[in-house]
């Protein structure tokens, strides 16, 4: 043991080893229900109740000889049941082990530092284990297999959480300090986690203390008890269904409302089965007043159909049966045998199978084995239960499957102990999960993990644990909203088909929950990002996908009845409107409370706009985000405009990051280059069924760049960020350090990206943008800078063609991806360095290339080993090949650049009529003639050089761009300054502020420097 300020601690976590010597002694000595612990040898001991940890420090006390710490309130020793609030034993008297105070650890684990970790402040694998972002290894490690603190203890960040001694929440809640394993990234110094004093959890631990100087070391002490090295095998626990059991273990979890003890009474005097039917009396008074509009299904008696939800919330789906005959045919997503019964029994059985279904998902978890935890091929995956994200979606399906019932007057048919032990899992196992990790979780997932939170301690107001969810999602929301959004409406989930959520929650919390006071700062900040996704996304639909969570075609426009539903206020972009999924749209007029008109007049403008009424456009169109590090170069907002949006370098958590240079590209109301999708995050039961036996083939790709329209070196994408960035966000203090210039002909916009790949780590990467605005033509110049010679390879993934994509837009016309691309539809002209499509019935993309070096084309089309050319819709979705181009060249130590002139038309004939190379010793480029007559040159070279124009005229610069009539647009990009227009040089520096400016009723964005 160590010694620290006036306390003795132990230098390790303790072991399962000492656990199992100390535990077999114990139960010989009057100690019957101690945990049988999880886990292995030298490895933490997991599965630790906070209880558990209290009755082991007196076991120990006792097996040393010393006076236990912790006494029952009739002053015998704790040595057995649930004791919330033990007599404490004086120091003086006691001396034996007993749990830190949550200060006690810290001024431990800090060893007199003052920074981030005890050890510097970024994040350092030679101290601390942790995992980074969805991985499947969770697997505790052997105590003391890293460096220590200053204090000489180990393990005191990740590994196994450990017990504190403090209550908070009213007492219902306890301390967990030090992160773990499988808490991410989030191993400071200062953080904590909360649970219940019954949670337990592969990494829930204990570090014991003493305050006197006769406890031995445990290890010492582990090998006095006659059982050292024997082993205790985990039991996978059984939760109680009797009666009794369940009954008692509900009235622990009540509070002290009235109703609560009414139920208390009833068991106190034995009437277990009365006490049960009680509660689900209770529960059917409370959900019966509870508002409409919360359940995500429910019965529609016109149309005599039921919805229910899903047993398995992963799949997302909500499934309807029609009652055509009195019979319902019910067929489980889970594989179970198929009910044939009246609506009334099959929605009865449905929310048996359910709860169910949930309860045993517990179990499996629990007793998952360290190798099925680590391999992440068993179900659950441990993102269920130990990144309190997923967790609360079980118990908000499960409280609608107790609405649905209640609504149709059929909880009386479920048995009294099954709602019972269904509100018991809610507010146990998922409520103590969510709320020990939500914190964790990146924003989209914390404000969701939040709102559900929130409607699990309503539908539970006789709970201990209700006036604590209540008072902890107020703050954690408020202060969420307030510092997760930037002035310039960027969020820092970093996977842009998720920021949609936050404005959903936060919606949804001021319809749902108005006791909730939500700050000003916080609407505006709302106000803010939803202005962004104004700007970002295309007229309907979703905006681009960046990162793995799903994609969202455009509605064709061009079809009849797509048009009919926009008009009749039947299709909205679902980012802004989708306030309660599954549920009827709200008008504009009916999220007024929001107080940010100005947004709903750009909205007005943008549906005009879709219908085809350019009359009014919006004022905005190209758009730089600094602190997202973003930028949106669009026409405007016709479902015909050219649309690109170019993600540049932001280091931040989220599942796009890795620091890329991502192009996505719409023009004619239809996606041409895309996101190839994301994986699986190694769930098999997500995918469907006949694509499972090559998922470790799609997923060996999952984090690497090679699904995005990125540049690769020497075959292998850039590498993940692995330190200085946690789930727990704040704010970027600077905007991104990318360039920007908007100028009267052309828009220029830069990102480097210079982290490193997982080889050649010494090249850096810059992708400029210039967008020539009258011709519609994209000049996409890629340098690759390297001490050594590297094969370089540009990725260009182009839409799949025509597979349904189910589940967006509620069903709504459109929700086919009409176009796309199948392999033959994607050539390559090899002589001509050019990529383009050749369908005959939709519009087209052209790719121009030009460079020093010779240029060759690869692809891969759904092959595997390695597996390449793919693209998923979303996480759970099946995988259809895509088109993937692959643009390679080899070059020297050295600047090497590859100039992409890019061009989309609504036919077979390219806006680009002659594309001409153009080489003259170091420097590069082509001459373009537009279909409409423009003329237009664009020269480079590695480095400034004298490049002579078309006028005869030589001017130094490292980029011109030139057009015939116009002369020199642009001429330099040589350190931070332009030559743009024949003007003096203006400066291109990064923009370091960012607000909106209102005008005329249109709202503008403003940049400082």
């Amino acid at each position: 043991m160590k010694t620290i300020a006036g306390f003795r601690m132990e230098e390790t976590l303790v072991t399962k080893e000492q656990w199992d010597a100390v535990a077999l002694w114990a139960k010989e000595h009057g100690y019957p229900d101690l945990s049988r612990g999880k886990n292995a040898g030298r490895q933490p001991v997991g599965n630790v109740t906070w209880y558990d940890a209290l009755k082991f420090c007196n076991a120990a006390s006792e097996l040393a000889g010393l006076a236990p710490v912790y006494l029952l309130p009739d002053g015998g020793v704790y040595r057995t049941g649930l004791c919330d609030e033990p007599t404490v034993r004086p120091a003086a008297a006691g001396n034996g082990y007993r749990l830190p105070t949550s200060s006690e650890w810290e001024t431990a684990c800090r060893a007199g530092t003052k920074t981030q970790y005890y050890w510097g402040d970024s994040l350092d694998r030679n101290y601390c284990w942790f995992t980074e972002g969805g991985s499947k290894d969770l697997t505790v490690h052997e105590v003391a297999s890293l460096k220590p603190n200053g204090y000489g203890l180990y393990d005191m960040s990740g590994n196994a959480c450990e017990w504190c001694v403090d209550s908070v929440g009213n007492g219902c809640l306890r301390i967990l300090r030090g992160g773990s394993v499988g808490l991410d990234s989030v191993v400071t110094s200062a953080f904590e986690a909360y649970a219940g004093p019954d949670y337990f959890c592969y990494e829930t631990s204990l570090r014991p203390v003493t305050d006197g100087p006769d406890a031995p070391d445990l290890q010492e002490l582990a090998k006095r008890s006659g059982h050292f090295g024997e082993r205790q095998e985990y039991v996978l626990p059984i939760l109680p269904t009797d009666d009794r059991s369940v009954a008692l273990r509900l009235v622990r979890a009540l509070g002290v409302t009235e109703a609560a003890k009414k139920i208390r009474a009833l068991a106190d005097a034995g009437k277990y089965t009365e006490a049960l039917e009680a509660y689900r009396a209770r529960f059917i008074e409370v959900f019966r007043k509870r508002t409409g509009g919360r359940a995500s299904c429910g019965f529609n008696r016109e149309a005599k159909k039921i919805s229910l939800p899903s047993p398995d919330p992963f799949d997302g789906n909500f499934l309807w049966y029609e009652d055509k005959d009195s019979h319902t045919s019910l067929t489980p997503s889970n594989g179970a045998a198929a009910y044939y019964v009246n609506k009334d029994e099959a929605s009865r059985r449905w929310c048996i199978e359910l709860i169910g279904a949930a309860i045993r998902r517990k179990e499996e978890y629990d007793g998952m084995s360290d190798e099925m935890l680590n391999c992440g091929g068993a179900t659950p995956n441990a993102w269920d239960w130990n990144m309190g994200f997923f967790a609360p979606f079980w118990g908000c399906n499960m409280i609608d499957a107790l609405e649905i019932l209640c609504e149709g007057g059929l909880l009386e048919t479920i048995p009294a102990s099954l709602v019972a032990r269904a509100s018991l899992f809610v507010m146990h196992d998922v409520a103590y999960t969510g709320i020990k990790d939500c914190r964790l979780n990146v924003p989209n997932q914390k404000t969701l993990t939040l709102r559900r939170l929130y409607a699990m301690g309503a539908a539970h107001p006789d709970f201990h644990l209700h006036g604590f969810i209540k008072e902890y999602v107020r703050d954690l929301l408020c202060a969420h909203f307030g510092r997760v959004i930037y002035p310039d409406g960027t969020c820092m989930e970093q996977s842009f088909n998720y920021n949609g959520n936050v404005i959903v929650d936060f919606l949804t919390v001021r319809a749902n929950f108005p006791e909730i006071p939500l700050p000003k700062e916080a609407e505006k900040r709302v106000s803010w990002l939803t202005r962004t996704l104004d700007t970002v996304s295309p007229p309907v639909a979703d905006f681009p996908a960046i990162g793995t969570c799903g994609f969202v075609p455009p509605p064709d426009l061009r079809d009849p009845e797509v048009r009919r539903a926009f008009r009749e206020g039947l299709l909205y972009a679902r980012v802004h409107y989708d306030v309660l999924k599954f549920h009827p749209h709200p008008k504009p007029e009916e999220l007024a409370p929001l107080d940010i008109p100005d947004r709903w007049k750009d909205y007005e403008r943008i549906l005009r706009c879709a219908n085809g009424d350019m009359s009014d456009p919006p004022r905005f169109t190209s758009v730089y985000y600094p602190y997202g590090s973003f930028a949106v170069l669009r026409e405007g907002f016709d479902w015909d405009d050219a649309y690109l949006f170019f993600y540049s370098p932001r280091k931040g958590s989220g599942h796009a990051a890795e620091n890329i240079n991502d192009l996505f590209f719409i023009d004619y109301g239809r996606p041409f280059l895309v996101n190839a999708g994301g994986g699986a995050y190694g769930v098999k039961d997500w995918l469907p069924e006949d694509q499972r036996p090559y998922l470790a083939q799609l997923e060996a790709n999952q984090h690497s760049s090679f699904g995005r329209n990125v540049v690769l070196v020497d075959g292998t994408s850039q590498s993940r960020l692995r330190l200085g960035d946690s789930c727990v966000f704040d704010q970027y203090p600077t905007t991104a350090d990318n360039r920007y210039y908007d100028g009267e002909k052309f828009l220029y916009v830069e990102g480097s990206y210079a982290d490193g790949w997982y080889a050649g780590d010494d090249v850096r990467h810059r992708r400029e943008i210039f967008w020539h605005k009258g011709a519609g033509v994209y000049f996409i110049l890629d340098s690759l800078t390297g001490e050594k010679e590297h094969t370089y390879t540009q990725n260009w993934n182009f839409m799949p063609h025509a597979h349904e994509i189910d589940g967006y837009l509620l069903g709504m016309p459109g929700t086919e991806m009409t176009w796309g691309f199948e392999n033959d539809e994607v050539v390559t002209d090899e002589a001509e360095s050019c990529i383009r499509t050749v369908q005959k019935d939709a519009p087209n993309l052209f790719l121009y290339q030009f460079s020093t070096y010779p240029l060759t084309y690869t692809r891969n089309y759904g092959d595997l080993d390695p597996a390449r050319g793919w693209f998923s819709a979303s996480l759970p979705g099946r995988r259809y090949p895509l088109p993937l181009i692959h643009t390679n060249w080899t070059a020297p130590a050295g600047t090497s650049s590859v100039l992409t002139v890019m061009a989309a038309s609504p036919t077979e004939v390219s806006r680009v009529a002659a594309a001409e190379k153009y080489q003259s010793g170091a420097v590069s480029g082509c001459d373009i003639t537009t279909a409409d007559g423009q003329k237009i040159v664009f020269r480079f070279a590695p480095e400034a050089a004298d490049i002579a124009a078309p006028d005869g005229a030589s001017r130094r610069a490292r980029v011109l761009l030139w057009q015939d009539g116009d002369g020199v647009l642009m001429g330099g990009c040589s350190g931070d300054r332009i030559l743009a227009g024949g003007r003096e040089a203006e400066p291109i520096r990064a923009p370091r502020g960012f607000s909106w400016e209102e005008k005329d009723g249109y709202c503008y964005p403003s940049y400082t420097y």
